[in-house]
This record gives structure tokens, C-alpha cells and sequence, in this order.
């Protein structure tokens, strides 16, 4: 009989933990309970379209059908309110004007085909025109405690941290601190703490956040350019976020400060307060894809990593995919599993 051990209880292991649930897989989740965890900073936006290349995200239609269905569920089990749908705003260049003109037939399911005036004149400054995309937010503090207090009532919570060195694989049973599950799934994080995947996909990548006080903002719509403004509660807004590979830690930094306050600046008329400045590292892969599939050296152990900045979209559908590898064997999209960075690297 299947008894998965989950390893991770951020944005992955929770997906994975409720869509186990609902397949009626056994499962326990062993966490740290760490406050500083990057899927807490993360503002929880779900977007499907990739500005930089106006591009929808891989599977965006999957993906967005996935994360309405699964965190509505998540809210019926908690009684909790925390994911929300929203229209994002982003001004729009002239020249991503004219590469919308080209492109707009094949996102019309996610973006307005005509772009609009300053829809908030006043609070937003009147850059250019803006262009509106259909998108959610995850508060993820808020469904992160959520997750927490249901597994811990139903008795599938250990909150500690997993030590590897009382894990034991041999034979068909893993076993570890005195029980005993069919399967693994590491969903830790980019912090490599096992032994069972060698493969060179991760490449982390810091990202720091500022959660503002102000009054008057609008709390129905989001507005994103380089950086994002993302409600949370309480008249508490989200702005973010920055990109460093080489600073891999989580303290915050005068610099992304000001990076992101001068945008803010850019963006935005209304006078603010900084109540909170906060970083993370993502776990983010070297193609920018996430990771999933099965260890070569053990075929119980698995893995879900690399979800990087569109975690709160991704990790739904993900947890579809793998749940049901796991209770079926079947086969992970090439794109996702992990199997590619072997054929990659030799």
C-alpha cells in the first residue's frame, strides 16, 4: 500500500500534500517550520504570461484551471480566505505595443485585446497605455499556517527537521525515525540536504520583497512591470522583487531596497511606509523549467524543486503530475523530469 513521506512544506508540499489527500494516498510531511522560507516571502502572484517575451507560461491554461481548483479546495478544508482573482495592469511600451499587435491572436484567452487608459488616474501615474491579463494572488503566509494547522489536525505534520542520516532505503520499504512509507518526495527547497539526486539543475536565485503600508491603494487589481505591487491584507501591499545569483542568503539589502522603492517611485504616486523588507532564495533550474521524476539510485525517492518565481501557478498542476507517478507510474512530461539534465550533462 502507498505512504508517501513529503519533505517540505512550502508551495510544493502543500500542492502535492492536498492533491495526495484528495487521491487518498497516505501521506506524512516532515517541515522545519522555518518563517524565512522563500514560498512565505513569495507575494503568492499567478500570472500567465511571460512579459519579457509575451509568451504564455507553458501550460497556462492547465496551470490556471489547477491552482483555482486546488487552493478553492484548500480553502474549504481551512475555513480560511486566501487566494484571490484579479485583473494584472502593466504599462505598456511602444514597443511592446507593436509585438502585442503580432502576438495578441494567441493570447486572447488570458489578455484584453485592446490595450487601456490609467484605469486608477491619480494613484497610478500616467506612464503609457496598459494592458490587462486575467491573474490571481496566493496570500502565502496565510495558506502556508492554513496547511499547517490541517495537517497538524489530522495527524500528518511533523515539524521538525529532516535528518537524513536516520533515513533508511534499503530494500522495497524507506523507513525513518521508526516509521515506514512506499515513497519518498523531497520538496525542500533549493538547500540540497540528501544524497539521492546529482543532477546539475539547480541554479538559485535570491529575491527580496517589500511589504508597504498605504492608504487609498486599490486592493482589485494588480500592477506589475519590472516589479509588482500584489495586495496583501489589512491595507498591506507586496512589492516586489529582485534577482541575485551570487548573494545565495536571506538577509535584506539596502541595495534591493532602493531598487525597488525607486520603482515603486516610478509607478506610483501615493506617499507609503515600509513596514517589512524580507529575502529569500528561489529554487530555480539552470533552463528555468522545475524539476520532477525519480532518484536513478533509488526508485521510491522523488523530487519536486525548481518552481522558481511562479511557484503559487505552478505547483497545483505539478503536484497533479506527480501524484499520479506516484500512484501509478505515470510517465512525467520529458519537460519536467529531471531525467533531462542527465542526457544534458552526460
Amino acid at each position: 500500500m502507498k505512504r508517501i513521506l513529503l519533505v517540505g512544506q512550502g508551495l510544493a508540499g502543500s500542492a502535492l500534500s492536498y492533491t495526495l489527500y484528495r487521491k487518498e494516498i497516505p501521506f506524512v510531511v516532515f517541515d522545519s517550520g522555518n518563517k524565512a522560507s522563500s514560498s512565505r516571502i513569495a507575494a503568492g502572484l499567478i500570472n500567465p504570461i511571460v512579459f519579457k517575451r509575451l509568451n504564455t507560461v507553458h501550460k497556462a491554461t492547465e496551470c490556471l484551471a489547477a491552482a483555482g481548483e486546488l487552493y478553492r479546495f484548500a480553502e474549504s478544508l481551512s475555513g480560511s480566505r486566501f487566494y484571490h482573482t484579479l485583473p494584472l495592469y502593466k504599462p505598456w511600451s511602444e514597443d511592446a505595443r507593436q509585438m502585442f499587435i503580432k502576438k495578441s491572436l494567441g493570447l486572447q484567452a488570458f489578455m484584453d485585446d485592446e490595450l487601456l487608459h490609467n484605469p486608477y488616474p491619480g494613484i497610478w501615474k500616467p506612464l503609457q497605455e496598459y494592458v490587462k491579463v486575467k491573474g490571481a494572488y496566493v496570500i502565502t503566509p496565510d495558506y502556508l499556517d492554513a496547511t499547517s494547522e490541517w495537517l497538524s489536525r489530522t495527524g500528518r505534520l511533523r515539524t521538525a527537521s529532516f535528518d537524513v542520516s536516520d533515513l533508511n532505503t534499503e530494500g522495497e520499504q524507506i523507513r525513518y525515525q521508526g516509521e515506514e512509507f512506499s515513497d519518498l518526495v523531497f520538496c525542500s527547497g533549493y538547500q540540497k540536504n540528501h544524497p539521492f539526486f546529482d543532477e546539475p539543475f539547480s541554479n538559485p536565485v535570491k529575491g527580496e520583497v517589500l511589504t508597504l503600508q498605504m492608504k487609498n491603494y486599490p486592493t482589485e487589481a494588480v500592477l506589475t512591470d519590472e516589479q509588482y505591487i500584489v495586495p496583501a491584507k489589512e491595507g498591506r501591499f507586496k512589492l516586489g522583487s529582485t534577482y541575485d545569483w551570487d548573494q545565495l542568503d536571506n538577509q535584506p539589502t539596502e541595495a534591493a531596497k532602493k531598487v525597488l522603492e525607486d520603482k515603486f517611485r516610478e509607478l506610483i504616486s501615493l506617499p507609503y511606509t515600509v513596514v517589512e523588507h524580507r529575502a529569500g532564495v528561489r529554487p530555480s533550474t539552470d533552463d528555468r523549467s522545475p524539476v520532477l521524476g525519480k532518484s536513478v539510485t533509488h526508485p521510491h525517492v522523488w523530487i519536486m524543486n525548481g518552481l522558481g518565481t511562479r511557484g503559487a501557478l505552478l505547483a497545483p498542476y505539478l503536484s497533479e503530475i506527480l501524484a499520479e507517478a506516484l500512484a501509478g507510474g505515470k510517465p512525467i512530461p520529458a519537460e519536467f523530469d529531471i531525467a533531462r539534465f542527465r542526457y544534458t550533462h552526460g
